[in-house]
């Protein structure tokens, strides 16, 4: 008898009888000449290029919280991600047909990495990926492409971002019912005062 499980790139797997054993291991320990984080950043490039390791092929950075390593702004990380973004950790989102967030943050995650979502699908189309994965990827690049696509994903950022704003402003704690009526209104008076002004704007970005 022959099974085999495959897992979400079509590619099948085997995971009877295996151990998985989580360890950590260390390419080297070299002291460092700096402790700026420009200094930092280019010591670790340096001794990544030193191993043959293309930082292009990094897809997640760890780091401890000193700010100088993690910080957001000017650590460690953030200059080299600015530097190698090619992977971003960014997943698409599904719709959900029961929360009205998860709606407005699927399409605004596409619509603010919509090139590295291209570049994405279009890597998937190399003829090193299995044919499952090949043909679909190959079916969704001229869809996601066309122009009323286009049209409708600015169009349907601007709807979503006031609708989810009110429904976030809905949920939480403490407004009046009179403040809660004056939120509903002012999206429906959005939603019909503004209708053209964001079919414009989705127009013209499209462009």
């Amino acid at each position: 008898m022959f099974d085999s499980t495959p897992d979400i790139s079509h590619v099948d797997i085997k995971i009877e009888n295996k151990k998985v054993e989580i360890k950590e291991t260390s390419l080297r320990f070299f002291p460092l000449k700096g402790k700026k984080t420009l200094d930092l950043s280019t010591e670790i490039l340096k001794h990544l290029e030193s191993y043959g390791l293309d930082i292009m092929m990094c897809r997640s950075q760890g780091y401890d919280n000193a700010a100088t390593m993690a910080g957001i702004h000017g650590g460690v990380q953030k200059i080299i991600s600015d530097k190698y973004n090619k992977h971003t950790n960014i997943s698409v989102k599904r719709l959900s047909t029961t929360r009205w967030s998860a709606h407005y943050n699927a399409v605004k995650l596409l619509q603010e990495n919509f090139e590295k979502f291209i570049e994405a699908i279009e890597a998937l189309c190399n003829t090193n990926e299995n044919l499952d994965t090949r043909g679909a990827a190959e079916s969704l690049l001229p869809v996601v492409c066309q122009y009323t696509f286009l049209c409708f994903l600015y169009f349907w950022h601007n709807i979503l971002e006031e609708v989810n704003n009110t429904q976030i402003y809905l949920q939480t704690k403490g407004p009046s019912l009179d403040k809660v009526i004056i939120k509903i209104e002012a999206l429906s008076l959005f939603l019909n005062e503004e209708r053209q002004n964001v079919v414009d704007k989705a127009l013209n970005k499209t462009f």
